[in-house]
């Protein structure tokens, strides 16, 4: 493969993941758009893993609170007696105990 043929796949690949917007043939502006989607699904996993947790949390605090119990006293005895599960775990559990 000689530089040409690497430099077109390249382009390509980078033409194919942005080709329904304006501009798209412009490679400058392509890669612009390329980079700037990948920024964004890093962002949005991250903000899905955040939103899930705060979901969990909730989740358990309802059901800690039919027991009298307050969320953050129950997360701090799990620590103090080294029991590691973590919120998706607690979550999961409640879930099969409710059915």
């Amino acid at each position: 493969m000689n530089k040409v043929t690497t430099k077109k796949n390249k382009h390509k690949k980078i033409f194919r993941e942005v080709k329904n917007s304006n501009n798209s043939n412009i490679y400058k502006i392509a890669k612009q758009k390329f980079f700037k989607k990948l920024n964004n699904q890093f962002i949005s996993r991250k903000l899905n893993k955040r939103n899930f947790r705060s979901k969990w949390i909730k989740f358990i605090n309802n059901h800690l609170k039919f027991f009298g119990l307050k969320y953050n006293l129950f997360i701090s005895s799990l620590k103090r007696q080294k029991i590691l599960l973590n919120r998706r775990i607690l979550y999961l559990i409640l879930i099969k105990d409710l059915f």
